[in-house]
């Protein structure tokens, strides 16, 4: 049993150094700047609430479960919403124009300063995101938190999809 319980300890140490190894990639300066760009005009234009500035950040279509709160369902699980351009600007934008008042967390999510995730596996290219939380943990719920993913398209980095957890 003891023998048993090392090798469960090693493999849970290895794994876990693996995949700090492998998930702490340095950022170059040029996606630092597109980063940080993109952050910039994001927050402003949550904070002027310009939907088209906000628009030019997106690539429609994409799916968004949150969305549901501001649009049907349009998929045949009745769970996402594939969001066109046009739908963005008649009623989605309104989902980015709320996060700040959601609660004392989003509060200040335009901020100077977000903590951007790398992310990648083998279906999907790199790419970074952000989070904040769409309903705040308390003692009796967990809570919910909105992810927000970005590619890089053409030098630039743009939004291509929404998720939340739980």
């Amino acid at each position: 049993m003891r023998i048993f319980l090392i090798i469960v300890a090693f493999l849970t140490v290895t794994v876990d150094l693996f995949s700090q190894i492998s998930f702490n990639e340095s950022i170059s300066k040029a996606d630092s700047l597109s980063v940080e760009l993109f952050w910039n005009t994001f927050r402003s234009s949550i904070q002027q609430k310009n939907k088209q500035k906000l628009a030019s950040l997106f690539q429609f279509p994409f799916y968004c479960h949150q969305c549901l709160d501001y649009v049907q369902a349009n998929d045949s699980y009745d769970a996402t919403v594939k969001v066109s351009k046009k739908l963005f600007l008649d009623s989605v934008y309104k989902l980015f124009f709320d996060i700040p008042t959601l609660n004392e967390l989003t509060k200040n999510i335009c901020s100077d300063t977000m903590i951007f995730h790398r992310i990648s596996d083998s279906k999907v290219k790199s790419g970074w995101m952000f989070s904040y939380a769409i309903i705040s943990p308390s003692k009796e719920y967990e809570g919910v938190q909105g992810f927000i993913y970005l590619k890089k398209r053409k030098g630039k980095f743009i939004i291509d999809g929404l998720d939340t957890v739980p």
